[in-house]
């Protein structure tokens, strides 16, 4: 094969545009592992409701185990995967939300073996901040906070407030709702929101915010 003058030169500018490239690739390897620690990845979903064992067995296809399969491959890679958990992991008790034949109230129960589909899904922080996490009063939601830390997943509302600590950054995730208790800082009261807030991002890098509220019902659509 004989090769030209010109044929010559192309083939220098092509290596030296492999050069580029390599050197570029190289590089930008370099920096994203030395900046890797400047950036926290974040999934967030909203409510989750893996089924319910009150008023009557209303659970999905082979116990649920299947539940997260499609969208896990979502959660994958991110350093904190939330979600908001719509009612309280109890395998008993009595329900106290609903006044009997109401026909526009609603009370969950799910199993609190379902925390392994959660913890197998990638959630680590579940706000219990939400207008469910009662359904089956104060023993619904201590059950609830139990069954998740046995599953190495914090749980976020009022009083309980998650602290992380990611790529050396301090972190607090804090739950509020239309509701007042120790699991649960009202969205009504601006003002204490706000300095709760504020004293969080003194104590912290980073402060997440979680809020759940609105109505339910289809005559719901407009609440303010």
């Amino acid at each position: 094969m004989r090769v030209g003058r010109n044929n010559k030169v192309t083939i220098l500018g092509i290596t030296a545009i492999i050069g580029l490239i390599l050197s570029a690739l190289l590089l930008g390897g370099y920096y994203m592992a030395a900046y890797a620690n400047d950036y926290l990845t974040i999934t967030a979903v909203g409510d989750i409701m893996m089924g319910t064992t009150y008023p009557k067995d209303i659970l999905p296809p082979n116990d649920g185990k299947d539940i997260f399969a499609k969208v896990q491959k979502y959660f994958k890679e991110s350093d904190i995967v939330f979600g908001n958990l719509e009612g309280p992991l109890i395998d008993g008790g009595k329900p106290v939300k609903c006044r009997k034949k109401s026909q526009n109230c609603y009370e969950f129960r799910t199993p609190t073996r379902y925390v392994d589909y959660l913890k197998e899904a990638g959630f680590n922080v579940m706000n219990i901040a939400n207008n469910h996490s009662w359904d089956f009063g104060l023993a619904g939601v201590e059950s609830t906070v139990k069954t998740l830390r046995s599953a190495d997943i914090e749980a976020t509302g009022g009083d309980i407030i998650t602290n992380l600590d990611i790529n050396d950054k301090q972190i607090a995730v804090v739950g509020f709702s239309f509701s007042l208790s120790p699991y649960s800082y009202s969205i009504f009261d601006l003002s204490k929101a706000e300095s709760i807030v504020r004293k969080l991002k003194g104590e912290n890098d980073i402060v997440i915010v979680s809020f759940h509220g609105a109505a339910e019902g289809k005559t719901a659509a407009h609440i303010m």
